[in-house]
């Protein structure tokens, strides 16, 4: 008896491939992201407004103090919210929390499509 060959297995489709995705510009911008050069304007105002304002009775000498902020500015350069970072200094969170209000309102941003912008930073105390 002569052997049958095995009947042709089914052939199937090949997958679908994905599309690939479109490589974004260099430019392209995250959602809600702030420029470089826009976030540096805003932390100079910041720092001039919160040297001015320095409670020199809240450190000992050659003592320094990091506070950290979170931001949001509007699309008009408005402050819309502000959070310190308890440092444990209730005298320089108080004094951040106001250098922020009075830095207020900050240029622009660039128009960018948000509706507002977040931005985080810190001010150093330090008395000499």
């Amino acid at each position: 008896m002569k052997e049958e060959p095995p009947p042709p297995k089914p052939v199937e489709p090949p997958p679908k491939q994905q599309p690939k995705p479109k490589p974004r510009p260099a430019t392209a911008q995250t959602p809600g992201a702030v420029p470089s050069d826009y976030a540096n304007k805003v932390y100079q105002r910041i720092n001039r407004v919160a040297g001015s304002g320095f409670p020199k009775s809240a450190l000992s000498r050659g003592q320094s103090v990091r506070i950290s902020y979170v931001i949001v500015i509007g699309a008009g350069g408005e402050l819309v919210s502000k959070s310190v970072v308890n440092s444990g200094n209730a005298a320089l969170d108080r004094a951040v929390s106001e250098a922020l209000a009075r830095s207020a309102p900050f240029p622009a941003p660039p128009s960018l499509g948000a509706k507002s912008y977040r931005i985080a930073g810190a001010i150093v105390y330090r008395f000499q």
